[in-house]
C-alpha cells in the first residue's frame, strides 16, 4: 500500500503535489470538510484517489494525534492540577476511562466531538499507545469511508463510472460497526 501511495506521490506532476499539500493542510484544520472535497475533486479528476486518500489518512490522524498530546501537554497547566482533585475531573477520567476506545472512535465520526473528547483523553492521561492505536485506526477506517462516500456522489454528479472503491470503503465501515456491535453485547450477556 505505502509503495502504491509513494508511486502515485512521485507520478503525480507539480500541481498535483500542491494539491495534495492543500489537502494534507486542510485535513489538520477540517479534517471532514477537507475530506469530502478531496472525494469530489478524485471524482472529477483532479487528483489521483489513492494519493489523497493516502494523504487525507495521514494529516488526518497527525491532527487528531496532536490534540491528544496538547492535551497531554495542558494537563500540567496550573489550573488543570487545580481542578484534578475535582469530583467533576474524576467522573469525566472514570468515563473515559471505561470508555476510552468507544469514546474516542465515536469522536472520530461524530462533528463537533473531536476536540473536546481527544484533548480530554490527553489531560485525563488515557495510556498513549491505546489512545494512539484506537485514534489510528478510527482515521483509518472513517476518513476513506468518508472519501469513498463523497467520490462516490462526485462521480455520480460528474457523470463518470463509479469505481470499486467508493462502494467498498462505507461498507467496510459499516460493517466495522456492525462486529463492534456483536462483541459489545456478547460482553454485556456474560
Amino acid at each position: 500500500m505505502m509503495e502504491g501511495a509513494l508511486e502515485s506521490l512521485l507520478i503525480a506532476g507539480h500541481g498535483d503535489l500542491m494539491l495534495l499539500a492543500s489537502l494534507f493542510a486542510a485535513s489538520l484544520i477540517l479534517e471532514d470538510a477537507a475530506t469530502i472535497g478531496g472525494g469530489v475533486l478524485a471524482a472529477a479528476g483532479a487528483v489521483d484517489p489513492f494519493a489523497a486518500v493516502c494523504v487525507l489518512v495521514l494529516g488526518t490522524s497527525v491532527g487528531d494525534l496532536s490534540l491528544h498530546f496538547m492535551g497531554r501537554w495542558f494537563a500540567r497547566h496550573r489550573w488543570v492540577v487545580a481542578h484534578r482533585a475535582s469530583p467533576r475531573f474524576a467522573h469525566a477520567s472514570q468515563l473515559l476511562a471505561r470508555w476510552d476506545w468507544m469514546l474516542l472512535a465515536a469522536a472520530r465520526c461524530i462533528p463537533g466531538l473531536r476536540l473536546p473528547v481527544y484533548l480530554a483523553s490527553g489531560v485525563t492521561k488515557l495510556p498513549v499507545r491505546r489512545s494512539a492505536a484506537t485514534i489510528l485506526v478510527a482515521g483509518s477506517l472513517w476518513t476513506p469511508a468518508l472519501f469513498g462516500a463523497a467520490h462516490f456522489g462526485g462521480c455520480l454528479a460528474t457523470s463518470r463510472s463509479v469505481p470499486l472503491l467508493s462502494i467498498i470503503a462505507p461498507v467496510i465501515v459499516l460493517a466495522a460497526g456492525a462486529v463492534a456491535r456483536l462483541f459489545r453485547a456478547s460482553k454485556t450477556l456474560n
